[in-house]
């Protein structure tokens, strides 16, 4: 479920970005979703507002530009997204099933002394840290999903682990 126009069209406003029916779009996404959304994920989730893959495209790197988003790379290698200027938003990690993909965030964080100290250590600025954990998750454990997959009636789509190139 989309976040509210307005939630969207106030996040903007109060970011000094202009109001855009594809801009509006992405920033509802962004702020419904719970787990970071790769390009593709959030252009498919858009792409009925009329707003396309070059519109996300553009967009996310405006946003990354001025530091609203944060910018994730997990073991598959591809781009996520997430919105890091919103009320109550903070640094966290994920920790991500490796059979059905579920993302759960982590809010603790013991990284942060390291990255102090690396910086003042190395002469470093902008220090940050990326910290993903992967492995199955209890639903996962009691029914895998090819047993899953064995018991429901529409047959599933054949794909590659994207967590395990």
């Amino acid at each position: 479920m989309k976040a509210p126009d307005s939630a969207a069209s106030t996040w903007l406003q109060n970011n000094g970005l202009r109001l855009t029916r594809g801009r509006l779009a992405i920033i509802g996404e962004l702020m419904s979703v719970h787990q970071p959304l790769t390009l593709s994920e959030l252009h498919h989730r858009v792409k009925t507002e009329r707003c396309d893959f070059a519109t996300v495209f553009r967009f996310i790197q405006i946003l990354e530009k001025k530091k609203l988003v944060v910018r994730h790379t997990w073991n598959d290698r591809q781009l996520r997204y997430e919105l890091a200027a919103l009320p109550g938003a903070h640094h966290h990690h994920h920790l991500i099933c490796k059979s059905c993909h579920r993302v759960e965030e982590i809010d603790a964080c013991t990284v942060a002394s390291v990255e102090k100290d690396l910086a003042r250590q190395k002469g470093y600025a902008e220090v940050t840290h990326s910290l993903e954990f992967f492995g199955v998750c209890p639903e996962c454990q009691e029914d895998p999903p090819a047993a899953k997959a064995a018991t429901t009636a529409k047959p599933r789509k054949k794909a590659t682990d994207p967590f395990h190139p």
